[in-house]
């Protein structure tokens, strides 16, 4: 179950035909949680100018999940999340598969797995995430991935699955 989930079905719907505008995650702190903090999905708008800061999410988690039609504008700075695969295959702490993924800022946040565990496929131990950020987007241009800090991953840290324009990866 996700903390925030913006889907029709959820009863929960946040989607205006305008968009989801400047909302706010700032200062949680999740122990144990297994599945999502924020997920942004759907068709009706792009989400655009979120501010995901200061969450801390201590074993187990994604931090943020974005589909449909996509997110602009969003700062993600200053979140710790920490031994996040708990098991389940294919974690990420940053997702996203959407139509557009622009002028996003991911900056300062601390994303780490199990020191000593690498459990690949979720085949019993606690393991360790594939990918802290994985970005596919039909359009996705002038993000910024900068200063984090990313440990204990079984693959590369940042995925981007799409071709980007403007992006800037610098002092991970």
């Amino acid at each position: 179950k996700d903390i925030y989930d913006a889907t029709p079905q959820s009863g929960h719907n946040q989607h205006w035909s305008g968009g989801n505008r400047k909302l706010e995650f700032v200062g949680n702190h999740v122990h144990g949680w297994k599945s999502t903090f924020a997920r942004f999905t759907g068709d009706y708008a792009t989400n655009k100018g979120a501010i995901i800061s200061g969450n801390q999410l201590d074993i187990g988690g994604t931090l943020l999940t974005v589909d449909g039609k996509g997110m602009t504008g969003a700062v993600i700075s200053g979140n710790v999340v920490g031994n996040s695969a708990a098991g389940v295959e294919d974690r990420v702490i940053i997702d996203v598969d959407a139509r557009e993924f622009s002028s996003n800022v991911i900056n300062g946040n601390s994303f780490f797995g199990v020191d000593d565990t690498v459990d690949r496929k979720g085949t019993g131990g606690p393991g360790r995430v594939d990918h802290a950020i994985r970005i596919e987007a039909k359009k996705s241009i002038a993000n910024g991935i900068t200063n984090n800090s990313f440990g204990y991953h079984n693959d590369s840290a940042i995925e981007l699955l799409t071709p980007t324009q403007g992006v800037n990866i610098t002092g991970n």
